[in-house]
């Protein structure tokens, strides 16, 4: 996985949130009845944040009622989907179908999309919140035929824009190849119901 942008401004209160509940912490340690050694008691408020920040970016964060109370508004995309491709490889005549796998944690990304010919991963991406028509992620990407691709299908790069439509649990939107192969077209996908984590 690799690191995401995102214009939420959740990313400067949440760390400060946790830096303070790491003092209360600290100061609940220093209350217990018996002696904590020094090498434990000093590091304690640098210990207890990196935990804290490891549990709100791997779990936490995907928690409902920290939505519902406004704390964090990026979007759990995590999952496997399926759908299809429409290319203008073939005048977008044809639906191809496709698989897209997204795991995702508050900090990191991985988008790896499936084809029939080929395959493609994220490289860089951004999840933006605040747009008039809900969040969508943005990415780079690398793509890579496998041994079934035809003779004129090479390593690409791309980029891929994707609206999220959380009442139909969709993605969908554009993508736009380099200029080598100076392609375009449509992508929708649909989210799996049993890794539904939004």
């Amino acid at each position: 996985m690799h690191p995401y942008a995102t214009d939420s401004e959740e990313r400067r209160y949440i760390p400060l949130i946790l830096a303070a509940i790491s003092i209360g912490l600290a100061w609940l340690l220093g209350l217990l009845p018996w002696r904590i050694p020094w090498w434990v008691d000093a590091p304690s408020v640098v210990g207890f944040y990196k935990l804290l920040y490891a549990w709100f970016d791997r779990r936490l964060w995907r928690a409902r009622w920290l939505r519902r109370i406004g704390l964090v508004h990026v979007p759990d995309l995590s999952g496997e989907w399926s759908g299809f491709v429409k290319s203008s490889h073939d005048n977008i005549t044809e639906d191809h179908e496709v698989s897209l796998a997204i795991r995702q944690t508050w900090t990191h990304v991985s988008v790896v999309l499936r084809a029939e010919q080929s395959q493609s991963y994220s490289l860089i991406a951004a999840i933006h919140i605040d747009n008039p028509d809900g969040p969508a992620l943005v990415y780079e990407y690398r793509n890579e035929p496998n041994s079934l691709a035809v003779d004129t299908m090479h390593v690409h790069y791309g980029i891929t824009h994707l609206a999220f439509d959380k009442d139909e649990d969709s993605l969908s939107g554009d993508y736009y190849t380099g200029r080598d192969r100076q392609t375009h077209g449509g992508i929708r996908v649909v989210r799996s119901p049993r890794s539904n984590h939004d």
